[in-house]
């Protein structure tokens, strides 16, 4: 054997034995949480003090038990804007009787505390349906037409509760046009947080004049909305199919763009009325 020999064999074999060391696996402690789909969890949320004021609200109510007219003082108790009070009282299951108890909202909306950490979060699950963790067009249907109830710029739909289902409508459309970009059809907490929904939402407690809340809400902005598509809609059937849409704007819709839509029969539509609506 030659000299040195042995000396560089064990070298080689320490150099493979550290090769061959596994590395020691990553402990949980050592990557702090970075993902919170329901928002981030905040220390300074004191439950039992906000419980504690929304128990005090609902005794001013006879036989404790809040209804659709009483959710204004209820929403403040939980710390919410004015219009978070339909979807508290939805939430909470009051539509079913028409009013709800304090036990049954301290339940729902100290689940909602422990469990939502942000406005997003509590937002879609006071109005999501059962198993979902997302928002459809129909769950957005009863906050809207608690606004169209209560507003005081929208006082004057009182008499006129045919547009009620039209405004709402086109209020849903705009609002999954500007949120939902994903174009899913389900408006999750995420992409909620990421717009300024409910920053508008609270807008509409402070703003008397629901028309400059441009947005979303603009009852001027629905009017031009609804009087181009009842100009397409030449038949009035509140449908419009593609030959309807190619009259746009002198026939500005090019043929090209038609041709997709030639099997879509209904390109776009607004709830027909009743007959005792018409």
């Amino acid at each position: 054997m030659l000299p040195g020999s042995n000396r560089a064999l064990s070298v080689t074999l320490q150099v493979q034995t550290r090769k061959e060391e596994p590395l020691p696996p990553a402990t949980s402690q050592s990557i702090p949480t970075f993902y919170f789909p329901r928002g981030r969890p905040q220390d300074s949320v004191n439950v039992d003090a906000v419980i504690s004021k929304i128990e005090s609200t609902f005794a001013q109510f006879p036989h404790e038990r809040a209804t659709m007219d009483d959710m204004g003082l209820v929403a403040k108790a939980c710390g919410c804007p004015l219009y978070w009070k339909g979807p508290l009282f939805y939430g909470a299951g009051g539509e079913r009787t028409g009013s709800v108890s304090v036990h049954k909202f301290v339940a729902m909306w100290r689940k909602i505390l422990q469990n939502c950490h942000d406005d997003a979060a509590k937002f879609v699950h006071l109005l999501m349906s059962p198993g979902c963790n997302y928002l459809v067009q129909e769950d957005l249907v009863p906050f809207l037409q608690d606004v169209v109830n209560t507003h005081r710029a929208l006082s004057f739909l009182k008499e006129a509760s045919e547009f009620h289902s039209r405004y709402i409508t086109t209020v849903i459309q705009r609002i999954f046009y500007t949120v939902n970009r994903s174009w899913s059809g389900r408006i999750t907490c995420a992409e909620l947080r990421r717009s300024s929904f409910l920053q508008n939402v609270a807008l509409l407690e402070e703003e008397a004049d629901i028309n400059q809340l441009t947005e979303f809400f603009s009852y001027e902005h629905f009017c031009v909305i609804y009087y181009k598509f009842w100009e397409l809609d030449t038949d009035h059937d509140l449908l419009i199919d593609a030959l309807d849409l190619a009259r746009h704007n002198d026939h500005v819709v090019v043929s090209g763009y038609m041709h997709p839509m030639k099997n879509k029969i209904i390109v776009l539509s607004f709830p027909l009325l009743n007959s005792e609506e018409q």
